[in-house]
């Protein structure tokens, strides 16, 4: 059986405090590396766990924005991670 790494990337509330995150969780298996929510601030905490290519997939439990807020953000990273100023 093979065992999977967990990381909290944040677990504030409603809001994330000073220097915190909504709810996000960095989930690394063999041959997949997972977000399991995307909160306010986990963008910037999972930037600094691994590079935005090193991501298999994002899943959402549901969609209040403290699981949800850094989706946007994400996808606009994904669009210009390739492209040079």
């Amino acid at each position: 059986m093979t065992r999977a790494n967990l990381k909290v990337l944040g677990c504030d509330g409603g809001y994330p405090g000073p220097g915190g995150a909504g709810s996000g969780y960095l989930v690394r298996m063999a041959g997949a590396t997972v977000c399991l929510d995307m909160g306010p601030g986990v963008l910037a905490r999972l930037q600094m766990e691994l590079p935005l290519s090193g991501l298999d997939a994002v899943v959402v439990s549901h969609e209040h924005p403290d699981h949800r807020a850094d989706l946007e953000a994400l996808a606009v990273a994904l669009h210009f991670a390739d492209r040079s100023c």
